[in-house]
């Protein structure tokens, strides 16, 4: 059963990507894309960071972006970041197209 917030329209279902990766907050990451972060249950900040919206676009190479600069007290050794799959498509001369596909099956594709 998908989210409440699908059929509103909040948040979208979307197929998991068939590689999967993931990437420790301490290395750069290994693939551009959008990327779920969380941390260990038992972490004591684990209610606050382990969010659906947890998620960063990030560009292979680049740092994973560091809770602290937003005020949450989470080393990035402590996260694990997952790829959920490259949403942006690159287009001369270094511009991107930002694309959000719309998976819902009774509607059709934005």
């Amino acid at each position: 059963m998908p989210d409440w917030r699908v059929p509103q329209g909040v948040m979208r279902e979307v197929p998991m990507p068939a590689r999967e990766l993931h990437s420790t907050g301490l290395l750069p990451a290994p693939a551009t894309g959008i990327w779920h972060g969380s941390v260990d249950p038992g972490h004591p900040l684990a209610k606050v960071f382990n969010q659906w919206y947890r998620q960063s676009y990030v560009e292979e190479g680049q740092a994973f972006p560091d809770p602290r600069d937003r005020g949450l007290d989470i080393s990035p050794a402590d996260i694990q970041w997952r790829w959920m799959d490259q949403a942006n498509q690159s287009h001369p001369p270094g511009r991107k197209k930002i694309t959000l596909l719309d998976f819902s099956p009774s509607l059709p594709a934005h």
